[in-house]
């Protein structure tokens, strides 16, 4: 039997002069520059990108956007975001003449400390 490790992160908020701002956790590939990056990522479109990608399994960026019924174009920049802060990796597959670039779910939990 084997033993799969869970890829957790976790990030601390801290509430600094009545706004929270964020320690930095760089040896786990989150660098948020302030929490409205942070608030950018928890958007519903990127939670749904990451459900598809981890139920659906799709084998391509182009194949995620058209599960999402989005554009090609907006579901990249926000695969490109998602990959940036750690929370999926692009895996380059060779298919006959063409490389495919697979989303993977790279974290399964994210915990947020907040100190107030």
């Amino acid at each position: 039997m084997q033993l799969i490790k869970s890829k957790q992160k976790t990030l601390s908020l801290e509430n600094h002069k009545g706004a929270f701002s964020l320690f930095k956790k760089a040896e786990e590939g989150i660098n948020f520059n302030d929490i409205f990056e942070l608030r950018s990522i928890l958007s519903n479109e990127k939670a749904k990108i990451l459900y598809i990608i981890k139920h659906e399994k799709p084998e391509s960026i182009y194949k995620l956007s058209k599960l999402c019924g989005r554009s090609f174009r907006a579901v990249l920049r926000d695969v490109k975001m998602l990959e940036k802060f750690g929370f999926i990796k692009i895996i380059k597959e060779k298919n006959k003449l063409k490389i495919r670039h697979r989303p993977v779910i790279d974290i399964e939990n994210l915990v947020l400390n907040f100190k107030i």
